[in-house]
């Protein structure tokens, strides 16, 4: 299951629970993007994403988000102006970065350890491009993500 969460927007929160995502899913959550992205070119703002799991997509899931990607509009993904994964392993996470180092624009997300890690960055990339987030709205984010860390803690290895 992925739930997409835009309670905390400027955040735009998404936890993957289980391994089990269908191309119906991955469709569905790439559909819930667009609708985010149209709606934040239309009111000219911009958000950071927050994903929770999903590291652990097999061959057959990632060549679907692959496809999805490829089709997904440059100005839709322009609107994002920071993109954290939530990832515990540092060993996946070093594969990410040395990814990232090699295709920087085709790797665009940035792993983190923790939630908090990923509230931090996310945090600071909406400053640096002059979007005020008040505390509230951080706090929310941080609360959603650590209670889906709970939930998904049969499934995820995610430290809240």
């Amino acid at each position: 299951m992925i739930t997409i969460n835009t309670d905390h927007y400027p955040f735009v929160l998404a936890s993957y629970r289980g391994d089990q995502y269908s191309e119906a899913t991955l469709g569905a959550m790439f559909a819930q993007m667009t609708d985010i992205a149209r709606k934040s070119i239309r009111d000219g703002t911009f958000h950071v994403a927050v994903t929770l799991g999903g590291a652990n997509m097999n061959a057959a899931q990632r060549k679907i988000v692959s496809d999805l990607l490829a089709a997904y509009p440059a100005e839709y993904m322009e609107r994002t102006t920071g993109s954290f994964v939530i990832v515990p392993s540092a060993v996946v996470r070093g594969a990410m970065t040395a990814l990232r180092w090699i295709a920087p624009k085709l790797v665009m997300v940035e792993s983190v350890a923790t939630v908090e890690e990923a509230m931090r960055a996310g945090t600071a990339r909406l400053r640096e491009r002059g979007i005020a987030v008040d505390e509230q709205t951080i706090i929310g984010a941080r609360r959603w993500l650590a209670a889906q860390a709970r939930l998904n803690a049969g499934t995820s290895p995610v430290r809240a």
